[in-house]
């Protein structure tokens, strides 16, 4: 009975071994489960953080978007309005540019038409002159 009682008592101690090895094992492994659950528990909450500030830059950035696009057509219509005074202004200057064209046009037709008289005159002068002069030699 000694015997059996021995037996018995070796294989409950080997089996209380197996038992705590597999305990401590268990122990191993739920202490690793709770350093991972840990471990992404605060993966998850920097992503979380992460997240809501790329949302909040996310709409930083679609607020300066509608800032910009309104600069831009604001700045849109000033140079619609400024080409539209630049084009209004070179408008005037070809017509001015024109008018002086024409202007000089007369001026010097006016010019070729007074020195063609002056000519006549002086053609005239001198043919006075000589009459005069022949004139004065026969009434001498």
């Amino acid at each position: 009975r000694l015997r059996f009682s021995s037996g018995v008592k070796e294989r409950q101690h080997r089996e209380i071994a197996s038992l705590r090895e597999d305990c401590r094992a268990q122990a191993q492994r739920a202490q690793a489960a709770q350093q991972q659950r840990e471990e992404t528990r605060e993966k998850l909450q920097h992503a979380g953080q992460e997240s809501a500030e790329l949302a909040r830059k996310a709409q930083t950035e679609q607020l300066r978007a509608v800032m910009l696009r309104e600069a831009f057509e604001q700045e849109q219509m000033r140079v619609g309005v400024s080409l539209g005074r630049a084009e209004a202004f070179v408008c005037d200057l070809v017509a001015a540019t024109e008018g002086t064209r024409r202007v000089e046009v007369e001026e010097q037709s006016l010019a070729r038409e007074c020195v063609s008289a002056l000519s006549e005159l002086h053609t005239a002068q001198a043919r006075d002159e000589v009459e005069s002069e022949a004139k004065l030699l026969h009434l001498r």
